[in-house]
């Protein structure tokens, strides 16, 4: 355990933008919302995924080009029955954990998952600690597989 909260020793912590503006992500592009980092693993909260909206016979794949009446639309959260849009393609909100390569010293993706939470009720304390425990919660998960991995192995090894 104290492995692991070495591991996740924050270093540094961003957030681009005001939280309580990411109510939808249809309503922005591709973003890195939040990022979070320590010794070894990057924390990112992103926008991903193309979109494609049908609003007025028009098409629209990037936030930055839509009408202010869609986006007043957009801002509601019965937008699925209007008429007046079809949602062809979304993106969505997700939590990512890079592991750093300590020979390049880049980061590569280990983990993706859709964010299930309402980001912009969050403060940014309290997004902050949901990122850690979700980082301490995979290292903890990997840590358990690991371990599995290394009784099976020893079992294989005995019955030979």
């Amino acid at each position: 355990m104290s492995n692991i909260k070495n591991k996740i020793d924050v270093l540094d912590f961003k957030i681009s933008g005001n939280l309580s503006e990411y109510t939808d992500s249809l309503l922005f592009d591709h973003d890195v919302i939040a990022s979070l980092e320590t010794n070894e693993y990057k924390v990112t909260i992103e926008i991903i995924g193309d979109k494609r909206i049908i609003f007025d016979d028009e098409v629209y794949k990037s936030a930055c080009n839509y009408p202010e009446e869609l986006i007043n639309i957009l801002k509601q959260s019965d937008y699925f029955d209007n008429d007046r849009i079809e949602i062809i393609d979304n993106n969505w909100f997700e939590i990512d954990i890079y592991e750093r390569d300590s020979i390049n010293n880049v980061y590569e993706l280990i983990d993706d998952d859709v964010l299930e939470i309402d980001i912009s009720a969050m403060s940014e304390g309290s997004l902050k600690e949901y990122m850690v425990k979700y980082l301490e919660d995979y290292l903890k998960e990997f840590s358990k597989s690991d371990i599995d991995n290394d009784m099976e192995m020893e079992e294989i090894n005995w019955m030979n």
